[in-house]
């Protein structure tokens, strides 16, 4: 029997209190597995899997997060009897990173991320499960359905990368991510807003109004320096502006029921632009379903506890 949705998930409070418990199911319970697609470069999955579990949840993080970010998501899943493979395509939290300078964020060929990912589904023998996507994960996850032969039942995306929040001009935005984004040795560098990670104090960040979340996740990164990633390159934006533009394009139907959870004040994608594709797929015979956020920061996952469970209950009820 599935829990209430009122007992699935942790408070703010209790999950600072049960740090310890959560530390011992991440290092007992939670596998961590390598593939390698025969170029040399790994990717990686996180994998908690209870001996009986009535469904199979797929998430697909976003970019830069590490894979201990899920450790509270996974503790909580696991207890209700859930299934959850966490997969990170090359250049993306414990996979390989792409250059020597490990804080760049880059991607070489967006096709590679998301074959990746199809590849990992396909080893670990996946071919019934909800797929679930976060900011970056969510542009993974519409390429995949797009173009996977293994699809999953249902999609849920929060807050999904379908443009970034800018004030650019769209046509600007292309004209200089173009340009720049494939020229070599700048396609390497960071673009001008770039820089190493380093950890911003709550009251001065626009990714989560929960300040013990917030902290024990930048906190994880001081005791683990060697996970952490800086912002994009000009090759990373290139990339994934080129796969935004072909999104919007295309005039494929959504292969699968999908719901959307947009972040009311996101300050790091586009809620419009997000609004605006799926308004593109509104007659679909999957007629998309989209919700916002109300009052949300673009990190939902470390959002507080209203706005964080209030996705997080409506995404697994909708993938079971």
């Amino acid at each position: 029997m599935q829990q209430s949705t009122a007992s699935r998930w942790l408070s703010a409070i209790d999950f600072a209190s049960k740090q310890d418990d959560i530390e011992c199911f991440w290092n007992e319970k939670v596998k961590i597995l390598t593939f390698d697609r025969g170029d040399g470069i790994k990717i990686r999955a996180a994998l908690a899997e209870p001996e009986l579990f009535h469904t199979t949840i797929v998430v697909i993080p976003g970019r830069g997060e590490t894979a201990h970010k899920y450790a509270e998501f996974l503790y909580c899943t696991y207890k209700i009897g859930i299934k959850v493979a966490v997969l990170f395509a090359r250049g993306q939290g414990i996979a390989d990173r792409l250059l020597k300078n490990r804080q760049k964020c880059h991607i070489i060929d967006f096709n590679d991320e998301t074959l990746d990912i199809n590849y990992m589904i396909n080893k670990l023998n996946l071919n019934n499960f909800g797929l679930l996507a976060f900011s970056l994960g969510g542009l993974f996850a519409l390429d995949l359905v797009f173009s996977a032969k293994t699809l999953p039942r249902k999609v849920a995306l929060i807050a999904p990368f379908l443009w970034p929040h800018t004030s650019l001009s769209p046509w600007l935005l292309k004209t200089i991510v173009h340009t720049l984004g494939s020229l070599p040795f700048i396609k390497d560098c960071f673009t001008p807003y770039g820089k190493e990670y380093k950890q911003v104090l709550f009251k001065d960040n626009y990714h989560s109004h929960c300040q013990i979340r917030y902290e024990a996740y930048h906190d994880y990164y001081q005791k683990h320096p060697e996970l952490t990633i800086g912002s994009p390159t000009w090759g990373f934006v290139h990339q994934t502006l080129k796969k935004q533009q072909s999104l919007f394009k295309t005039t494929k139907e959504l292969p699968v029921p999908m719901l959307i959870q947009t972040a009311q004040f996101d300050k790091v994608v586009s809620t419009k632009a997000t609004n605006r594709f799926f308004s593109l797929h509104s007659s679909n015979h999957n007629q998309p379903i989209v919700l916002s956020l109300p009052s949300s920061y673009h990190d939902v996952l470390n959002e507080n506890d209203e706005i964080r469970n209030t996705a997080l209950n409506r995404a697994l009820d909708f993938l079971s």
